[in-house]
């Protein structure tokens, strides 16, 4: 009976060591939010995190067709965020850390010397000026890959990424021809600085993401950007920053499986909780097909 209790006694131990270094290589990422360390996948934010949003939420349930989705939102010029519409996608369960790191284990990409696995473990990656990306919009660590014709990232074996990727039933009657795909990979703690863009969806696959968006278009003066490209500086920014401009943005927090839809030219800011994974649609224009 001893033997076996003191064989059970070690063997907790080891479960609390191996436990203990997990968490202390989330803890250990010189970044401002804690996180949990799930296997040898993504890292991801505590189960905690808000599910509030200052503009409308449509449940998966709810009773509404794309045309009026159109008439109520983008002809509005209104963000929504559709909860769960992209649950259905193959890639929130296929696009796991080792996989996509394998799959674009060969990436060369400006700022990305090192392909994919660089954009997460390279902890000094914002202070070494030869891997600077070289823009305001775009702190590292974040990819983003406009995706090729049939859905390939650029710049790697074929790998496309649109086999994984659904449509979103309320931009259904978006053309293909008329969307821009894009890949985005974010770091823990990662953001992107304001900026705008034509009328756009994003569908989430891992992570929380955290956003602000400033409804009006360009009625608005620019907002203001953070100094630099570190946690700290957007640290700074989220708490001290956000909270005195006018008018106050509008806050929401998408989770994985969700589509957010931001208006055309809305200025947004966009802030990683835990390391994420999206594939984001930009309408370049043209007629829609109803």
């Amino acid at each position: 009976m001893l033997l076996i209790a003191t064989m059970a006694m070690l063997m907790l131990i080891a479960l609390c060591v191996a436990a203990s270094q997990q968490q202390q290589q989330c803890d250990n990422t010189n970044t401002t939010t804690s996180c949990t360390v799930v296997d040898n996948s993504w890292i991801t934010p505590p189960l905690d995190q808000p599910t509030s949003c200052d503009f409308r939420t449509i449940q998966l349930d709810t009773i509404m067709t794309p045309y009026e989705f159109y008439q109520r939102f983008i002809l509005a010029q209104k963000p929504a965020l559709l909860k769960g519409a992209c649950k259905h996608w193959k890639a929130l369960s296929k696009w796991t850390k080792p996989y996509l790191l394998e799959k674009l284990k060969n990436m060369h990409d400006p700022g990305h010397p090192k392909g994919l696995a660089d954009i997460l473990t390279d902890k000094q990656w914002h202070i070494d000026s030869d891997r600077a990306i070289g823009t305001s919009l775009a702190p590292a660590p974040y990819l983003f890959s406009k995706l090729q014709r049939g859905g390939a990232v650029p710049n790697t074996s074929f790998f496309p990424l649109k086999e994984d990727i659904g449509n979103v039933q309320m931009f259904h009657h978006w053309k293909t021809s008329s969307l821009a795909h894009f890949l985005l990979i974010g770091g823990q703690d990662s953001g992107l600085g304001f900026h705008n863009h034509r009328q756009a969806f994003c569908g989430l696959i891992t992570g929380v993401k955290r956003w602000f968006i400033i409804a009006g278009g360009g009625s608005n003066p620019p907002p203001p950007q953070w100094r630099d490209d570190t946690p700290k500086a957007r640290a700074i920014f989220l708490n001290e920053v956000l909270p005195t401009l006018d008018p106050k943005p509008l806050e929401c927090y998408q989770h994985e499986g969700d589509v957010l839809f931001v208006p055309e030219y809305f200025p947004h800011t966009v802030y990683n909780v835990g390391e994420t994974v999206a594939v984001s649609a930009v309408h370049l224009g043209g007629a829609s097909e109803f």
